[in-house]
């Protein structure tokens, strides 16, 4: 379990600061969709090697503290949601995406990934919460791309789009969820 982390010049991470509700997050994507830098940050806080490539241009070194599991998988494979939702899940930051050119040569993976898996995930946020469990704050990717930031609390359809990123600034949004603490 994550509670918070701490990550000072790693890759293009100038400096973030993530603090994580005590019960459980979920972080989804596939490698590069924003969620790798994290995930490696986390990988090197657990021991794993990491080379000096990981080390922010213009500084001398990287830091990351605090303390991390993870589940690792595929998010299209119905076991891995039952998994991810063994506890309450209060926030889920959903990064999956097949990006329009891989999309369009595979169309199936596309549709799996984009469509179904993240249709299974909502479809299980849902379940949660008419269980009686907490409702799911669940934030895709584009949704910042779209509405911008701040995020908005609740988003329907009065909600007007006010876009302040574009999708290669996407791991900016974890800033924005869990703002740094300078």
């Amino acid at each position: 379990m994550l509670l918070e982390l701490n990550i000072k010049d790693f890759a293009i991470i100038d400096n973030l600061h993530l603090r994580l509700h005590r019960l459980f997050n979920v972080f989804t994507g596939e490698t590069g969709a924003g969620k790798s830098i994290i995930i490696d940050a986390m990988s090197a806080l657990l021991g794993g090697k990491i080379g000096v490539e990981v080390v922010r241009a213009g500084t001398d070194r990287a830091t990351v503290e605090g303390d991390a599991a993870s589940i690792v998988g595929d998010i299209a494979d119905p076991a891995l949601v039952e998994k991810l939702f063994e506890r309450p899940v209060h926030r889920m930051f959903h990064l999956a995406g097949i990006v329009s050119g891989r999309a369009e040569t595979d169309f199936a993976l596309g549709k799996q990934v984009n469509l179904d898996a993240t249709l299974a995930l909502l479809e299980r946020c849902r379940e949660q919460a008419h269980r009686g469990g907490p409702v799911v704050r669940f934030v895709y990717s584009s949704s910042i791309a779209v509405f911008g930031t701040p995020l908005p609390e609740r988003i329907d359809d009065t909600t007007q789009p006010l876009p302040t990123l574009s999708p290669v600034s996407r791991w900016r949004f974890f800033s924005t969820i869990a703002p740094s603490r300078r």
